[in-house]
């Protein structure tokens, strides 16, 4: 009984390697270009300012546009009730 304890080809074997090779590259060269990036900017986590109070998830805006928003809606319908008399 012949069984190969091999489970590729030699050309399999080729491509596997050229492909991981590949990959590789691909990895070190983005992750240089991300790391350049960076640098060049030089943004230390010092520098960037920091909110001194929470940001609040509904404002003062938000319930004076809702508050004319159902003043128009109201206005529309005495309106209509008035055209329709």
């Amino acid at each position: 009984m012949d069984v190969s304890t091999t489970s590729f080809s030699p050309t399999q074997a080729i491509l596997a390697c050229i492909l991981l090779v590949l990959l590789l590259s691909w990895f070190f060269i983005f992750t240089a270009l991300a790391i350049r990036d960076y640098v060049m900017k030089k943004v230390e986590w010092e520098d960037i300012p920091t909110p001194t109070s929470p940001i609040q998830a509904s404002g003062v805006l938000h319930n004076t546009e809702h508050h004319n928003f159902v003043e128009m809606a109201a206005s529309a319908k005495q309106q209509e009730r008035a055209n329709a008399e």
